[in-house]
């Protein structure tokens, strides 16, 4: 069995390292890249949905863009007509309009305003940009 060389194992484990960093930080760039052009395409431009917009790491070599807010998910793909209706409350109410609605409401679903999609998709040639001028 051949004998491992300690040298070339030092070596390979720098030029690992120093790729993942520099791999890293270009996944930082992009996904802030992408965080800036679905800022201006956010429907929701009021309450917490457009300050949920984060990146979050995940391990080596991943990042995750997207909204933390618990209904940025609907606000993206749209919903079809549903029935909304009181859980712990005794009627419905809107604090916005101060409208009272009743215990249960026909709700008649709302259109997509997808922004993380098309954000991507126009970001491509500078996010490709970014990691050719990595290398």
């Amino acid at each position: 069995m051949a004998k491992e060389n300690p040298i070339l194992h030092d070596y390979t484990v720098n030029v690992l390292e120093a790729a993942e960093s520099k791999a890293m930080s270009c996944l930082d760039q992009a996904a802030d890249v992408v965080m800036q052009a679905a800022r201006p395409l956010c429907a929701v431009k009021t309450g917490d949905m457009l300050k949920s917009l984060t990146k979050q790491f995940e391990g080596k070599l991943a990042v995750h863009v997207g909204y933390t807010a618990p209904y940025a998910y609907w606000v993206e793909t749209g919903t079809r007509p549903h029935t909304i209706q009181v859980k712990t409350k005794k009627v419905l109410y809107s604090h916005d309009t101060k409208t009272f609605f009743g215990r249960k409401v026909s709700h008649p679903g709302a259109k997509a305003h997808p922004s993380l999609v098309p954000a991507l998709e126009s970001s491509k040639s500078r996010i490709r940009s970014i990691f050719n001028a990595s290398s």
